[in-house]
């Protein structure tokens, strides 16, 4: 596999020699041109990668050598399947290419490119690999479409491949790609080289139509893989069933728990879970309970929200006011109901502050949270707030004392205001201008920015309290669905009792799937 193993028969294409004793750097398309791959004869490029000196350091610089080979002429090379590192930062690195003329060319690659690159670099000296984010020119689509069909020809023939079905579903998740469609594309060579059989890819399908096809494929090879359906997203795409993840919207709304995406639940059970027919998709499931009360979408307050803080109350405009203040009332209105009902219904053994300080972190006692939530930040966010200690608890007591009747008065001209379209009036909380009341007004700010766009909170008919996607309404129904690692927000139609998939929900004292009894199971079908 070294750059000088005389067995490997190569395409190259030199470098016409320059005159000019100074060469300029060529660009990423320049570089492309400069090697260009053809259909006809089933050329791809590698990578000869420069050997990475002992011991390495992360801040070393990358080098290689770019070749065009032929398929035919069977070159010896490792193909890397992109299983590697944080998928989900952007901050590039460089990789230089050197020239056969003394030109270097530089190609920004992810940290997960870098690290494939170290880890084999360090292992084997000198090697030959293909990364397809760098042996593609990503932003030709005509190529990009030709070397998608010659990826499997690539993994069967490559000497080592770095795959995993696991692997291959984080990439679907978490992948940076241009187009979004490439989040299937790029994946199916090696999907099949797993025996996952996927359709050619087709760049004049609609991006629902390709996550569909794609979904149905990965379910008729292991029903296991229902676990995907955490990854549906509210803003469904019309004419797609609502059970086909939306892979391009993962990252933001995503608010599980990379542990909880990533299992693959291997329950055993005389129950089938996961039959398609047409554009259902039937499961058996346990339903936790309706929703009998929902907060609705948090306001966002925004990234200056320090700056606003800074501020006495009196300095703040109407405008900056109304967003505090309906976030306050959601929350105090939320406290209140759950207060009512787990008084009535008991469910927990925990008081009624470390609830709602479990549900806004994602976590209680009684479980292992890091199955459900990023152990390394909790959530995006999270770390400005406050989930314990003196400011939780002055701020939990603050809201928990405001007077039902303003709560009540509140919510029906809030109602009123939106069924009008009427500019929302701005109302007071009695001594919120009070400088006692500021660490108030910041923890509920912050819990704004944490919670908007992602999930709100809701309060079930048995007493049970959670967290669900902010799509969800009252009376839409809660399950446990048999091979899904988290609870499911459902929406039953009141025509044919087909459920719409809302979302993955948070349900505190009910995240252990040892929880779901068989003979509790129903069939459900989605839609």
């Amino acid at each position: 596999m070294a750059d000088g193993d005389a067995s490997i028969n190569v395409i190259e294409l030199k470098a016409v020699a320059s005159t000019s004793p100074t060469l300029s750097p060529l660009n990423r398309r320049q570089l492309y041109e400069f090697y260009k791959v053809s259909e006809a004869d089933h050329s791809m490029r590698v990578l000869d990668i420069d050997a990475i000196p002992q011991p390495f350091t992360s801040d070393i610089e990358l080098s290689a050598r770019l070749r065009v080979v032929s398929l035919d002429s069977s070159p010896r090379f490792a193909a890397l399947s992109y299983v590697w590192g944080d998928y989900s930062v952007l901050a590039p690195d460089n990789l230089t290419i050197r020239l056969d003329d003394g030109r270097n060319a530089q190609i920004q690659i992810t940290p997960n490119c870098r690290e494939a690159i170290q880890t084999l670099g360090s292992k084997f000296g000198t090697i030959t690999i293909w990364i397809d984010a760098v042996c593609i020119n990503q932003e030709d689509v005509e190529e990009k479409a030709s070397q998608i069909l010659l990826m499997e020809d690539i993994y069967t023939r490559a000497e080592m491949v770095d795959a995993s079905v696991n692997g291959m579903v984080r990439a679907l998740r978490e992948r940076q790609t241009k187009d979004p469609k490439d989040r299937s594309f790029a994946t199916a060579a090696i999907l099949s080289r797993l025996g996952i059989k996927l359709a050619k890819p087709d760049y004049s399908k609609e991006l629902g139509e390709v996550y569909r096809n794609h979904f149905e494929s990965l379910l008729r090879w292991d029903v296991g893989l229902l676990n995907l359906i955490v990854d549906v997203n509210r803003h469904h795409i019309p004419g797609v069933p609502s059970w086909v993840p939306m892979w391009n919207e993962v990252e933001k709304s995503n608010w599980i728990g990379a542990p909880s995406r990533y299992e693959h639940p291997a329950e055993k059970t005389s129950y089938q879970s996961g039959i398609l027919h047409h554009d259902t998709l039937v499961v058996r499931g346990q339903l936790l309970g309706t929703v009998k009360f929902c907060s609705g979408p948090f306001p966002l307050i925004g990234p200056g929200v320090d700056d606003l803080l800074a501020l006495s109350w009196d300095q703040w405009t109407n405008s900056q006011k109304e967003p505090i203040l309906v976030a306050a009332f959601q929350f105090a209105d939320w406290i209140r109901y759950a207060k009512n009902h787990v008084a009535t219904i008991p469910r927990y053994e925990a008081s009624m502050p470390e609830l709602v300080s479990g549900i806004l972190a994602l976590r209680y006692r009684n479980d292992e949270p890091e199955k459900f939530i990023r152990r390394r930040k909790l959530i995006e966010g999270s770390e400005s707030c406050s989930f314990k200690g003196e400011i939780f608890d002055s701020w939990y007591r603050r809201l928990s004392t405001i007077e039902p009747a303003l709560l009540e008065m509140i919510k029906r001209e809030r109602s009123e205001e939106l069924h009008n379209n009427s500019q929302p009036q701005v109302f007071s909380i009695p001594e919120w201008d009070s400088t006692s009341n500021a660490v108030v007004r910041e923890q509920t700010a912050k819990l704004c920015n944490l919670l908007s766009g992602k999930r709100n909170v809701f309060v079930l008919d048995l007493g049970y309290l959670g967290s669900g996607p902010e799509g969800m309404q009252e009376n839409d129904e809660i399950y446990w669905i048999r091979g899904v690692s988290v609870p499911m927000v459902l929406r039953r139609s009141t025509e044919d009792s087909i459920f719409t998939v809302i979302g993955p929900a948070f349900v505190y004292g009910f995240m252990n799937r040892k929880m779901v009894k068989d003979n509790e199971l129903v069939s459900i079908t989605l839609g």
